[in-house]
């Protein structure tokens, strides 16, 4: 629905009186993008000077989350039967057989708790119809 207007002395002015339109957003400094906002005033000082802050303190961080992360434990088994050490466990053909199985790791060195576990499939899509 388009609401017709008219232009009188170059200003355009709408047709139906203020309490006719309905289609009208609220008087809101939000709706009316009329938001006081920050602009920077954006000079290759200001831009260097604020990513060398940024350096300081991200680079440091960065060191601290990789040093975290080399301290990380992986271990990794596959136990789908193709191996000769986890035929006991593998599932193989045997779909659904309702069998208890325990796979041993080997960690190279103590983990302190917390210690997680994840389990990941691969070839396995949630939202494919025919699993």
């Amino acid at each position: 629905f388009i609401m017709p207007t008219i232009v009188v002395d170059g200003e355009e002015e709408s047709v139906l009186e203020d309490d006719e339109q309905t289609m009208r957003p609220k008087d809101v400094a939000v709706q009316q993008q009329r938001v006081f906002a920050w602009h920077p005033i954006m000079d290759p000082e200001w831009v260097i000077y604020s990513f060398l802050i940024l350096a300081v303190i991200m680079i440091p961080v960065g060191f601290r989350l990789a040093s975290l992360s080399d301290g990380v434990i992986e271990l990794k088994t596959v136990y789908d039967g193709v191996d000769s050490k986890d035929q006991l466990c593998g599932i193989g053909k045997r779909y659904n057989a309702n069998e208890n199985c325990t796979l041993e790791f080997e960690a190279p060195e103590d983990m302190h708790p917390p210690v997680l576990v994840h389990y990941e499939l691969t070839n396995f899509y949630q939202n494919h119809r025919s699993y």
